[in-house]
């Protein structure tokens, strides 16, 4: 319990007086800021600036429950650093999301360049002759193996492979490299 002249003492800002009732007054404090923070070395921090806030303050308690004022002042402290530490995660959240969107996406040059590149392979696939241009959209597009589009198409796996063959020099004559 904190006297009225301990309290006239701290207004005074008395250090010897300050570091008494700074160590006689620690557990008390560090408790009230713990069962909120739950953390220790965070509830250090937190009890530094409780001390500091209360001296800051003390010119404006006046009444007898000081106990009771001080400890209002830790737990605002202690709720104050618990917002500022949850808006610090989820700032670095939201960094991490942008960098990582940043970092996975191509930049919008690049995305233009691709869909113009997608138009014109499009393009030039309209031209493949048609009995061309579903083996090289199946195995290339589709993703399919030779034994697949063979099923498919029922053909011998030879024929697919030579219909590919044939597929890719009619492109490697019609489709010059400064075109894309």
């Amino acid at each position: 319990m904190i006297d009225k002249r301990t309290v006239a003492q701290l207004k005074e800002k008395d250090e010897h007086a300050i570091a008494v009732w700074m160590k006689q007054s620690y557990r008390y404090y560090y408790s009230i800021v713990y069962s909120i923070i739950k953390h220790p070395l965070d509830t250090e921090d937190v009890l530094q600036e409780v001390f500091v806030k209360i001296l800051q303050s003390i010119d404006t308690f006046h009444g007898d429950e000081f106990k009771a004022w001080s400890a209002k002042i830790a737990v605002h402290e202690a709720i104050d650093y618990k917002r500022k530490l949850v808006r610090v995660q989820d700032s670095l959240t939201r960094d991490d999301a942008v960098i990582t969107f940043l970092a996975s996406e191509e930049t919008v040059e690049k995305q233009v360049l691709t869909e113009e590149k997608r138009q014109f392979i499009l393009a030039t696939l309209r031209k493949l002759p048609s009995d061309y241009r579903f083996y090289v959209i199946d195995f290339y597009l589709k993703g399919l193996s030779y034994e697949e589009i063979a099923k498919k198409r029922n053909v011998e796996k030879k024929n697919v492979e030579m219909k590919l063959y044939r597929a890719r020099s009619w492109l490697r004559k019609y489709w010059k490299k400064e075109e894309w």
